[in-house]
């Protein structure tokens, strides 16, 4: 959403499983249409972003040490 890349992704689930998929102008759509909810969806991605970029930091600092 936030940089334009092209994504893919493997999932493999262990039990029966609904998987969802926005699209960038979904999105978009849901800016226009319900913007409290689109900031929502903005924050908690921010959120999961930061949290793995935190595990991606003490993964790293632990192979340094």
């Amino acid at each position: 959403f936030y940089d334009k890349g092209v994504r893919s992704a493997t999932l493999v689930a262990d039990i029966d499983s609904r998987v969802g998929v926005i699209s960038g102008g979904a999105l978009a759509r849901m800016g226009e249409t319900d913007p409290k909810v689109a900031a929502l969806f903005h924050i908690v991605a921010g959120r999961l972003m930061a949290h793995r970029i935190l595990s991606m930091n003490d993964a790293v600092r632990a192979l340094l040490s």
